[in-house]
């Protein structure tokens, strides 16, 4: 498990501020978030790279002064299914930020705490910055700015946000019929806090009421870590149970995933 996330901010121009100025930004609505530079006066004003201390995490901002890389939002708009505005915001863009855990502790509470610093940070970035979309790249999701501070009223309300932090996609195994209809989804954004993605496969369930399951069980693993273990099912209600399957890889190569099955439910 890595803590390696990031979020890379498009920009109307390039009108960068420091990271004095967006710890300023930070504290004008979050008074109480425990943060600080890292770096010298004399640093600050002869770097694009600015590091801030947030707790135990460390997160480096990085000031580019050219567009992001060509591809950095080619799959986040392919698969962006809430934001219309997602294609012509990134398209008029002629800078970027980055925000990055430079540095944090190791295992499930530090991942979801270091995302949460991230999230704090970002939004403080886009109060200082002309920020036309947030780029959340572990999810590969991408978001209008004010997501961000909708995110941040949904922790403090100990909920978490997964249109931020979470992409699911539609899977179909390669073995399955063109004749049947089913689908399943799979997740990308959660190993970094848990290790492993969701792979819930197809079955009885429609498209709806699957990618429903697997949203569920996202914000639980997000709410009370890696604790679903192999073997054991999931009693979503009386007539239904999902089987869990701790596997090495998915459909994405190299990924350790959750499987999971519907064994049992009414038919639809």
């Amino acid at each position: 498990m890595s803590n390696r996330f990031m979020t890379m901010l498009a920009l109307e121009n390039a009108q960068f501020a420091d990271g004095r100025e967006v710890i300023a930004a930070l504290k004008s609505f979050a008074p109480n978030v425990e943060a600080e530079t890292v770096d010298s006066e004399q640093a600050e004003a002869a770097q694009p790279t600015h590091l801030v201390r947030m707790g135990q995490t460390v997160l480096a901002l990085i000031h580019v002064d050219k567009p992001l890389p060509v591809d950095t939002a080619e799959r986040p708009i392919a698969y962006n299914q809430t934001w219309p505005g997602a294609k012509a915001a990134v398209e008029k863009h002629k800078a970027h930020v980055i925000v990055a855990v430079f540095q944090s502790e190791e295992g499930f509470a530090a991942a979801r705490q270091s995302a949460i610093n991230l999230t704090l940070l970002t939004a403080a970035v886009i109060k200082s910055h002309s920020v036309l979309s947030i780029i959340w790249t572990t999810g590969n999701t991408i978001s209008e700015p004010i997501m961000a501070f909708k995110a941040l009223q949904q922790i403090s309300e100990q909920k978490y946000p997964l249109d931020l932090w979470l992409q699911i996609y539609p899977y179909r195994p390669p073995t399955l019929p063109e004749s049947q209809t089913m689908i399943g989804f799979v997740t990308e954004g959660l190993q970094p806090f848990i290790g492993r993605e969701i792979q819930f496969e197809p079955g009885a369930l429609s498209p709806q009421d699957t990618a429903s399951r697997v949203l569920n069980i996202s914000h639980y693993l997000l709410a009370q870590g890696p604790v679903l273990r192999d073997g054991e099912t999931l009693g979503i209600s009386e007539t239904e149970k999902i089987r869990i399957r701790h596997r090495p890889e998915g459909a994405q190569p190299g990924v350790p995933i959750l499987e999971l099955s519907l064994e049992q439910a009414k038919t639809i």
